[in-house]
């Protein structure tokens, strides 16, 4: 963790990255931001889950982004992971932040970039420079940052910057903290925002049925899909798109309950 405090009245912003230990975008871009001079209020900077960081793994017990429910929603099995301790050491920071910025990347070799956040936080979500923008997500993926800040009405922002390998999303992680400090004049510069965000909603999550759920093919993420598509098999089952839709976030799975795709309205 680094911390930038002014000793000025002003907001606190928390940025993490790292969330996913394989995700280095964010943490690029706080190892190149956390000596800011910043014009008032106090960031932490956070490196999300450094035992996962380290070994360049997504996470080593288990997801973080889904580990920041209460302990009545979390199981017995997943408060002895890893990721349940280091959740309970971020907390304190979002519960004294007033804004969260949180930093991930993706295993999509064509990932398209876009922000995930609900609309009280869009006017923030509209400095950034991103073409598309995302609602819904805290109804299909509880227990992550930004539903965290959400649950207890702060302002949240998740970013996903492209696809892990390319360099291009460490320079846009960064370009992204700049954007967020120069909106909120905590840094000065000059906003190069685009016009307009493509708005999308999510309408729900395709969760697995079997340790064994393959895609048809490869989805590049918004790819359009048409009504009776097939997306892929789960065990025997075959599962077909229900309407004209977007699709997101599409990967095989190899085990009950995982996170097969995401459809988008």
């Amino acid at each position: 963790m680094f911390i930038l405090d002014s000793k000025k009245p002003g907001p606190i912003i928390t940025i993490i990255g790292g969330i996913h230990g394989n995700e280095p975008c964010g943490v690029n871009a706080i190892n190149e931001l956390k000596n800011l001079e910043i014009n008032f209020g106090k960031i932490n900077f956070i490196f999300g889950n450094p035992k996962a960081i380290e070994q360049n793994v997504r996470f080593v017990g288990m997801n973080l982004n889904r580990a920041f429910r209460d302990d009545n929603e979390i199981t017995e099995e997943e408060k002895g992971a890893y990721e349940y301790k280091r959740s309970r050491e971020i907390m304190p920071f979002l519960d004294e932040s007033d804004i969260l910025l949180d930093i991930h990347s993706s295993a999509t070799k064509d990932s398209t970039p876009f922000i995930i956040c609900e609309p009280h936080s869009s006017e923030l979500a509209e400095c950034l420079p991103f073409g598309i923008r995302c609602y819904g997500f805290d109804n299909v993926h509880l227990g992550s940052t930004d539903w965290y800040m959400n649950k207890h009405d702060k302002l949240a922002i998740c970013i996903e910057c492209g696809n892990n390998d390319d360099h291009d999303t460490t320079d846009l992680a960064i370009k992204s903290i700049k954007s967020l400090l120069i909106r909120l004049e905590m840094i000065n510069g000059e906003l190069n925002c685009k016009k307009e965000q493509k708005i999308f909603n999510v309408k729900a999550i395709y969760k697995t049925k079997t340790d064994n759920f393959k895609l048809e093919k490869n989805f590049k993420d918004f790819e359009e899909i048409k009504a009776g598509q097939l997306i892929g098999i789960d065990g025997d089952e075959k599962i077909f798109s229900d309407a004209a839709q977007h699709i997101l976030f599409a990967r095989n799975c190899y085990k009950v309950s995982g996170e097969g795709f995401i459809y988008l309205k």
